[in-house]
């Protein structure tokens, strides 16, 4: 059954052609990478430096402090909310 659909796969004239591509392709990145000529993307960013003011870090830096602030309140109410509720809902809040 296995053999068959290989060799449907490899009879098939366009299926076949894109296999050999898609295996041409990932050998390549595979060698430039053992030469150490291919990066992708965990390599440097080869963009440039930001010239403005407010770089890329400080917006997410301002962001995150925007939803830490956020987050901080809804547990203040969560807090709140469990203390006035006696009913037999048992909220409890994790720390990461």
């Amino acid at each position: 059954m296995l053999t068959d659909k290989i060799t449907f796969l490899l009879t098939n004239k366009k299926i076949r052609n894109l296999l050999i591509i898609v295996i041409f392709a990932f050998s390549l990145v595979g060698s430039l990478r053992y030469l150490d000529l291919y990066e992708g993307y965990s390599g440097q960013s080869i963009a440039p430096e930001q010239t403005s003011d407010k770089s890329l870090l400080d917006k997410i830096d301002k962001m995150t402090k925007n939803t830490n602030d956020k987050l901080s309140d809804l547990d203040k109410k969560m807090d709140a909310m469990k203390k006035e509720d006696t009913s037999d809902v048992i909220i409890e809040k994790e720390e990461i």
